[in-house]
């Protein structure tokens, strides 16, 4: 899932810095979920986590060949 988002906002930011941060966004909230996890904010059982890697596999699929459809290496290469 990450590295088809990559492509995506790989393919439409205008340097690789900002490129760079966008994908990083990408990560925070996996990371709330483990903050309010591991603290006991909420507790997500067995069925929720499943339903969750479940729905992350669809869209890391979607991602992949929405990204695979919209990636222009000429494009990439004619900006560096």
């Amino acid at each position: 899932m990450g590295l088809g988002a990559t492509v995506l906002i790989s393919s439409k930011a205008k340097t690789f810095m900002q490129a760079q941060q966008m994908a990083g966004m990408l990560v925070l909230p996996i990371v709330f979920l483990m903050i309010g996890q591991v603290s006991g904010l909420f507790f997500l059982g067995v069925g929720v986590i499943l339903a969750i890697g479940a729905l992350a596999w669809l869209v890391g699929l979607w991602l992949i060949w929405v990204g695979a459809r919209t990636f222009e290496r000429g494009e990439l290469i004619a900006r560096v």
